[in-house]
Formats: C-alpha cells, structure tokens, sequence
C-alpha cells in the first residue's frame, strides 16, 4: 500500500517563553537582545535566569565554600537586585514581559531543571566557544544544556549583525532523526520570513544511501513547499559533516544553522567531540539544536517512495 512520503507536523510549534541564562557578560547580553526580538515576534515571555555555582568543600561533600551561607545569600541578592534593573528597563523600553530569578547550583544543571519547571519553549544562550582537545573533556556549559534540554536551544558565541535570520541551514544527513528538527525550523522561517538551504550531506560513495539522501531532500522540499517557506536545495559529499557545514555556511552568508542536539555517534567524533559539539564550540554563526522529542517526529513509512 502506498502512502504518503510527506513530513506531517504533530502539532504546531509555538514559542510562548524563552529562557536566557545570563551571567552579566557580552556573550549573555547577546543573547539577551535576540530573545527580545524572538519574544516580539512570538508574543512570549522571558525568563532571565542567573546562576551562581557553588564551591563544594570536597568531591564527597555537600559542605560549601565558604561555609557561612550568608555570603551567598549575599552574592544571589546582588545578582536578583542587578538583573531587576534589567527586567525593569527592558519592559518599559521593549514592552516585552520579563521575569528573573538568581540560583544556587551547578551551572547546566539549574538551567535544565529550570526550564522543566517552567516549561521553557526555547532557550537562548551565549556561549564563549572552546578550543584545544580539552574542550572534549571538559565540555562546556552551553554543550551540556543543549545535549540535556528537552527543548530546542539556541546558542550564539558573539554579537550578530543582523537580529534575524533571514538564510537558515538545514542539514540532512542519512540518520533517521535527521529531519525532525524541520517542524521547528519551518516555523522559525514562517515569522522571520527566511530562506531554508536544504542541504544533503553524503558521508559514502553508497548509490543506496545517495538513494535515500535524495528522497529525504525531496520530501523536507515538498513540506516546505506546500508551507509556502522559501528554499533551495543541494546535494554534497562530506568527509566532516560539521567543517562542511560551517563552510557552506560561511559561502552562503547563512545567518542560523539547524541541527539535530544528539547525532548517530562514529569513531571521527571520538577526538573532535559529537557533531554538535562541534557545532556549539565553532560555530561563529548562531546555531540551532532541536531534540529529538516527539513534537518534532514526522510521519513516513518508504523513504524512496515519490
């Protein structure tokens, strides 16, 4: 029985609060100025979070540093007085609605916990970006909340020139979560009003997975087609699906890359870090990393139908 090869949406995808972790650097207050301009658009609220990470006494304790709780009493006032100074301004200058809140815990771990409770549509963070081999070690905050949010995340390293996205990547490689991000994406590109470069990533000389690479492309194209979104494709061979990326995007003059937050793991990764990781460290360019949850799934059965 032939069915249909088209992306079907479960449910539209609708941003009514963002979360900006905000730490008082440049990098958190470009992040803060694009979730304002995504909050106008979308109508939602922003939740300004800080954290405060605390210095245990050991590796088995749950003793702090200092151990008089009073100093990070001290330290979470100031942090809630200043970001308060913040909201106020930015309600009466952008009239957008703007909450803060000033914890105590482990960085990535706070975010995450914070933005389940507060059932965040979407999170907006600055990242400092990393290099050297420790990055894969180490990790970095911003990694960690993407790899861990069960909502999708955008992370930018530096101040952009434009507040919208106007060219988006969106990648399509052979694994199967590849395009569950583009429910997501297409909403995005309906209310900035942007261009999607379908581009498909062939990792193999397989004619077979060439095959399937195709028709992946040829069925995100039909969706966004009939949503009347913008789009060009190509197809390209790629020995690094993340530096191919980034050149393509830097060729292209793309303003946001989409990516998936988890990708099928390979022994490349294994010294570079995931895709996305990659991606999160690297990137100059904003960089989008939707999970792989059942609001973004999409309805197909053979992918070489049509």
């Amino acid at each position: 029985m032939k069915t249909s090869n088209k992306i079907k949406p479960i449910k539209t995808s609708k941003i009514k609060r963002i979360l900006v972790p905000f730490d008082f650097s440049p990098f958190s207050s470009n992040a803060l100025r694009e979730a304002i301009f995504v909050a106008k658009c979308f109508m939602a609220e922003i939740e300004l979070l800080h954290v405060i990470a605390p210095v245990y006494l050991d590796a088995n304790s749950s003793a702090l540093l200092p151990t008089n709780d009073s100093f990070y009493n001290r330290l979470l006032k100031q942090a809630e007085n200043n970001l308060k100074k913040i909201t106020k301004e930015i309600t009466k200058n952008e009239g957008v609605k703007i909450s803060c809140s000033s914890k105590l815990n482990v960085i990535h771990q706070e975010i995450i916990s914070f933005a389940s409770k507060k059932k965040v549509d979407l999170i907006i963070m600055g990242t400092h970006g990393t290099s050297g081999i420790s990055e894969f070690f180490a990790g970095s905050n911003a990694y960690r909340v993407v790899s861990e949010a069960k909502c999708p995340v955008l992370t930018l390293q530096k101040r952009i020139k434009g507040i919208s996205f106007k060219r988006i990547l969106l990648p399509i490689r052979l694994e199967l979560n590849s395009r569950q991000k583009v429910n997501f994406v297409a909403t995005l590109a309906k209310v900035f009003v942007s261009k999607i470069y379908i581009v498909g990533y062939l990792e193999s000389n397989s004619k077979s997975d060439k095959l399937k690479v195709q028709a992946y492309m040829k069925q995100v194209k039909s969706f966004l087609d009939d949503t009347a979104i913008p789009n060009e494709s190509c197809l390209l061979k790629s020995d690094n699906f993340t530096e191919d990326s980034l050149k393509f995007a830097k060729k292209n003059k793309i303003d946001l890359i989409t990516t998936m937050s988890k990708h099928d793991f390979n022994l490349k990764q294994l010294i570079k870090g995931s895709y996305t990781q990659q991606f999160v460290n690297h990137s100059p360019i904003p960089v989008l990393s939707v999970p792989n949850t059942i609001e973004f799934e999409y309805s197909f059965t053979n992918p070489l139908i049509g």
